[in-house]
């Protein structure tokens, strides 16, 4: 923490893009749109974090909401849906995501991996939800010494895993007044 906090100015000018898309996000998302494909376009930022070479989780999630735009917004309903366990909600998005790219066009693939399931979720509530990487959160987590180390093939407990992992260690970052305080300023 000491060496984040020494390096804090650097790595926030680098990060503070991240707050921009969502304030992006919350200032359009109207899961009741009557146009769900235009709000999702203007809601969903064209950002690194959504496309990127050879990887386009965003034209293809618009994408669907242009073909089926009600099966879409089904699928942002769920995934949102606090009342519903975390794992079963990643896995349904995935199977509703399978199911239009196989009933409405010739794609190779929809995108829609739990790292941007993650990244709709902490759009959405970013005061619970982190962006999940398998490669950071397992390094992150071994280099603690962690009890949670993800493992290949177990993708939604992967997830969840990583979330209550960083959940700990936001509680211990909030504990340290000067952190706090670099941040709010």
């Amino acid at each position: 923490l000491s060496e984040y906090k020494n390096e804090f100015h650097t790595r926030w000018n680098d990060e503070m893009y991240k707050w921009e898309l969502i304030q992006q996000f919350q200032n359009n998302w109207n899961i009741n749109a009557e146009n769900f494909h235009d709000m999702l376009e203007q809601a969903l930022p064209n950002t690194n974090l959504l496309n990127s070479a050879n990887f386009f989780p965003r034209l293809m999630i618009l994408a669907f909401a242009k073909i089926v735009p009600e099966e879409v917004r089904t699928m942002f309903k769920n995934l949102f849906d606090e009342s519903q366990d975390l794992e079963q909600r990643l896995k349904n998005f995935k199977q509703s995501a399978d199911k239009i790219k196989n009933e409405n066009g010739d794609w190779t693939s929809h995108y829609q991996q739990e790292n941007v399931m993650s990244i709709y979720l902490w759009l959405k509530y970013p005061e619970k939800y982190f962006i999940y990487k398998f490669s950071e959160c397992k390094h992150f987590a071994e280099e603690l010494n962690n009890d949670f180390i993800p493992k290949k093939g177990l993708a939604e407990k992967n997830v969840a895993g990583c979330f209550d992992f960083y959940r700990k260690l936001t509680n211990l970052v909030k504990e340290d007044k000067e952190m706090t305080d670099m941040f709010n300023n």
